[in-house]
């Protein structure tokens, strides 16, 4: 009897919500961000039964304030069906382990800093903030205290270029809100940081792990994953939102987590 056979797969729960959509125009030639219109994802989601994404602006090297401002209106208008994350720019850059190419980079935003895409009194207009550090850096003081004030979620990239570590030195500290480590702190394929996300999930009740961007089944099934501090995400259009979640279902050790990180985690850090 085949594996599928004796634990048939979960059904998305009611109310399924996706944390991690990039949707919008990327200036990147399509190489790693698909372009994903509000109408492509609204026929995703559809057909995989999800209510709700969080979304954020695709990487784009000139900046994010129009994306920003574009994102927000669709966001107005999706009676509820996008909650809009700003992606925020900065000259600081997780350059621990960095190889030369990051030091350079740092090297350029300090010398001209980017910016940031939005102005600090205009993060209440967003439901969170999303951010890339080894690519976008992140922004300065007067940023970190207006998300702080206002207790935003942060959604934060983790892996080989953003050790779950360096997110516990340098975001948490700055932050009063939710702190979702996004692809359970291994994209792409750091499982040796494994230990590392998992102990800081368990460590602080503010931090979440994204499920998104992992495909590898060993990262999914790991005998020490924190279920309790899971919530579904796809890293779509990187991946079909329903083909994230029938992995993500196939992974569970109790079909009765389904709704607890499909729906009631994306619940409690929005709220």
């Amino acid at each position: 009897m085949t594996e599928a056979a004796r634990s048939p797969m979960p059904e998305p729960p009611a109310g399924l919500t996706d944390i991690h959509v990039h949707l919008g125009p990327s200036d990147t030639g399509e190489l790693y961000y698909p372009h994903l219109t509000p109408d492509e994802w609204l026929e995703m989601a559809e057909a995989s039964g999800i209510m709700r994404a969080v979304a954020f602006a695709p990487t784009n090297h000139a900046g994010y304030a129009q994306a920003n401002a574009e994102l927000a209106r669709v966001a107005a208008g999706s009676g509820g069906r996008i909650r809009a994350f700003a992606r925020l720019s900065g000259p600081e850059m997780p350059l621990d382990e960095a190889p030369g190419w990051l030091w350079r980079r740092a090297v350029k935003r300090r010398l001209r800093p980017p910016d940031p895409g939005l102005a600090p009194e205009a993060l209440e207009t967003f439901a969170g903030v999303k951010l890339l550090p080894q690519l976008d850096g992140v922004p300065g003081t007067r940023h970190f205290e207006a998300i702080a004030d206002l207790r935003l979620p942060v959604l934060c990239h983790s892996g080989r270029m953003v050790p779950p570590r360096w997110i516990a030195r340098r975001i948490l500290p700055r932050t009063t809100g939710p702190v979702i480590v996004a692809h359970l702190g291994q994209f792409p394929d750091a499982a040796d940081l494994a230990a590392e996300a998992f102990a800081l999930a368990r460590s602080d009740p503010r931090v979440w792990l994204d499920t998104s961007g992992i495909w590898r089944r060993d990262q999914l099934r790991h005998p020490d994953m924190p279920w309790d501090r899971l919530v579904f995400g796809s890293d779509c259009p990187l991946t079909h939102p329903r083909v994230a979640w029938d992995q993500v279902a196939r992974a569970l050790p109790d079909p009765g987590l389904a709704a607890r990180i499909g729906r009631d985690a994306a619940e409690e850090i929005l709220s």
